[in-house]
């Protein structure tokens, strides 16, 4: 398997346990607004996100996150990190968070906490019912991780 495999193994198949990208939500408080696959209609507003499959969202995956930044650069899991994190947010605030991350998958997660916490904090009426969600997608982040680094190393 190669890294972006790995990658996107985490964010859309459901044999591994977690599929975080799975599914059409249209969620009038969720920060994406209409999604599919993680890709949201906000990010994509010329794209059919009701009939959105998953070999679409895995093209977009590959060709608007994992080509534009080069994430095949970087070693397994941090790269698997950072993809889930493009998907998730903006790409400056990425870039923040792998900046302070200085290179280390495990400190990126806890910079990702740290957002998600701050915007629950900053509007827990609007955010407050994301959290768990994302703490959990985090946790499962971490686990899956941590995984596939004792898979490379054997």
């Amino acid at each position: 398997m190669n890294k972006f495999q790995y990658a996107v193994q985490f964010l859309v198949d459901p044999q591994d346990g977690y599929d975080t990208e799975g599914g059409y939500v249209n969620d009038p408080n969720d920060p994406g607004g209409e999604t599919n696959y993680g890709i949201s209609k906000r990010s994509y507003p010329e794209v059919d996100i009701k009939n959105f499959s998953l070999g679409d969202a895995i093209t977009i995956y590959k060709r608007d996150y994992w080509d534009a930044y080069h994430l095949d650069r970087y070693p397994l899991p941090l790269c698997i990190v950072m993809l889930d994190g493009y998907v998730q947010h903006r790409p400056l605030t990425m870039k923040k968070m792998i900046d302070r991350a200085i290179g280390n998958w495990k400190l990126l997660i806890q910079e990702r906490i740290q957002f998600y916490l701050n915007l629950v904090k900053k509007d827990f009426s609007k955010y407050g019912r994301f959290k768990k969600g994302w703490l959990n997608r985090m946790n499962n982040l971490s686990k899956y991780c941590t995984i596939v680094l004792q898979e490379i190393t054997k």
